[in-house]
């Protein structure tokens, strides 16, 4: 890339910073959301359960991740101007970030395998006791959910960073390299497929399950608490399984998007270095809807439950002072 070619690619990037602007719109939104559901479940007595507590869990991760998104996507529209930070400045911040970043998918990756064993466990699994039939265990399982999450992206150092001919944005500017492929690699099959595969096995099972109970039911003379109670299960597997199946469609996007980037070398940097600008758009198009997963889960808990929607919407009205004072007492939901 010549000089004129690198100063046309730098003031087209400074002049369309709109998309960047509605991104980071969209990912306060998510922190909101999630600060909600995080809000609603702790001050909330009959959510103090087990499935709820990881939902919960998830939410603090994917609030996070929003928190990280939107300082990421504020401090990329600064580094495209002209300013004070030194390339070593640049290097941590895109190392940093970009480790927060991910470490909120691989979390929560980890608590939904643990959620849908756990639901194993419950519905299927002799003699139908949750894995997390206590509080130790709870703590336990969201606990190694975080540091095993933290551990797995911490790699991703190596693989990304800034490239010193163009200094303005970061991106995986070592991943084509052996080991940043082997990495990849292994994200692809350690978090995406092995836990769509933990997944898909649970909830098949459970869901089978539930409608042999169901089935059972409908032709003995259970009473209708009993009933009531299965339709209650019924609606909260669903829940859970809509959430699990848009988180895996879309940490599948990013996924799979790294590794193609890896193995191809085809990085955003190195593809506006090429003059191929239409075809780095498109992986930044890619990104930009797998890193709206943190934002979809709020949405997905108000759509499909009108009582936890209404809990969301009379906590955000209230002062923080009239906020109950947050308690994760566990209550098992065998």
């Amino acid at each position: 890339m010549n000089n004129s070619s690198y100063n046309n690619l730098l003031i087209s990037l400074r002049e369309r910073p709109i998309l960047t602007y509605l991104f980071t719109g969209i990912f306060a939104l998510g922190l909101i959301g999630n600060c909600l559901v995080v809000a609603v479940i702790a001050c909330q007595k009959r959510y103090r359960t087990s499935t709820y507590i990881l939902i919960a869990s998830m939410a603090t991760s994917d609030a996070f991740g929003c928190t990280c998104l939107i300082v990421y996507t504020t401090m990329g529209i600064i580094l495209l101007h002209p300013n004070d930070f030194t390339l070593v400045g640049k290097e941590i911040f895109c190392d940093f970030f970009g480790v927060t970043i991910y470490a909120s998918y691989y979390i929560s990756t980890h608590i939904l395998v643990i959620m849908s064993v756990d639901r194993y466990f419950v519905f299927v699994k002799i003699p139908y006791q949750a894995l997390l039939y206590n509080s130790f265990r709870l703590r336990l399982a969201i606990i190694l959910s975080w540091v095993t999450g933290l551990l797995v992206v911490l790699p991703q150092i190596y693989t990304g960073g800034i490239d010193p001919r163009f200094p303005y944005i970061c991106d995986a500017i070592n991943g084509h390299s052996l080991t940043g492929q082997i990495y990849f690699i292994s994200i692809v099959v350690f978090e995406e497929i092995l836990p769509a595969i933990i997944i898909i096995y649970a909830y098949s099972h459970v869901v089978k399950a539930i409608n042999e109970s169901s089935a059972t039911m409908q032709h003995s003379s259970a009473n209708n608490m009993n009933a009531g109670n299965l339709q209650k299960r019924q609606f909260a597997v669903r829940k859970i399984i809509v959430i699990t199946t848009l988180f895996l469609i879309l940490t599948g996007i990013v996924h799979i998007t790294r590794l193609v980037v890896s193995l191809t070398d085809a990085t955003v940097i190195h593809l506006y270095m090429r003059n191929e600008n239409s075809l780095a758009s498109i992986i930044n198009i890619f990104y930009g809807i797998a890193f709206l997963q943190p934002v979809v889960n709020p949405i997905v808990f108000c759509l499909m439950s009108k009582t936890f929607c209404q809990k969301i919407l009379r906590t955000s009205k209230e002062k923080p002072s009239m906020v109950p004072a947050i308690s994760l007492t566990y209550v098992s939901n065998n």
